[in-house]
């Protein structure tokens, strides 16, 4: 049992933000900022510091999904912080660990895989309803290359 979710505290760390010009960069660290809710099983790995970039981690969980279905690991590094996830594929299995909290746990790559794309829908809606000028942005379409 997976769950991957996200609470937006905040739309932008930016001021004056034109949300149909705003660059890839800015939007991938700069904004919707909040909470990210993590659990496998028993296991909170859920980052709740109210500034981890919604939008990045989101991108970043579908494309690590895609790196262990071709049974690569990969790690997603929370830039602000420098504190990492290692995810290490065994078999049809994933194995998630956090710097940040204790253990590791197990769950399908199959339930991550859906888990993440799941997310990163779930974002998209959430801010393309709260700023539909994103959708005529070329660097937010940028951003979700392969996922749009």
């Amino acid at each position: 049992m997976i769950e991957l979710d996200f609470a937006i505290h905040r739309d932008s760390s930016l001021t004056d933000v034109v949300w149909h010009e705003v660059g890839e960069v800015s939007l991938r660290y700069d904004c919707f900022l909040g909470d990210i809710i993590f659990k496998v099983a028993s296991v909170d790995i859920s980052a709740q510091w109210g500034w981890v970039p919604i939008l990045d981690f989101a991108i970043c969980m579908r494309m690590i999904g895609d790196t262990l279905s071709l049974g690569r690991p990969d790690v997603f590094d929370f830039t602000e912080s420098g504190v990492i996830i290692d995810f290490i594929p065994r078999g049809n299995e994933v194995v998630i660990t956090p710097e940040y909290a204790p253990g590791a746990s197990v769950v399908l790559m199959s339930e991550f895989q859906n888990a993440a794309e799941q997310m990163l829908s779930q974002v998209r809606a959430r801010i393309e309803a709260d700023h539909p000028d994103l959708r005529e942005n070329p660097h937010y379409r940028n951003a979700l290359r392969g996922y749009w």
